[in-house]
């Protein structure tokens, strides 16, 4: 999980030796794809890949913390 910060799913794979399907299922395995939003309370930072959207993607990363 660590190395895919400021890196890509191709990069990791690459670096780790793995497929990037092998690491895309770890990600569906370890990050919940549904949020519950009853447990948050506020939102302190949103951080989102603008690179991507410009760029014309349509899948984009998105962090946000809740500071709790």
């Amino acid at each position: 999980m660590r190395s895919l910060i400021n890196s890509t799913i191709q990069d990791v794979s690459l670096k780790l030796d793995l497929g990037p399907d092998a690491i895309e299922g770890i990600l569906d395995r370890r990050v919940d794809a549904k949020i519950d939003w009853e447990k948050i309370k506020s939102i302190k930072t949103i951080g989102i890949d603008e690179v991507a959207m410009k760029k014309g993607h349509r899948d984009f990363v998105t962090i946000i913390s809740s500071g709790s």
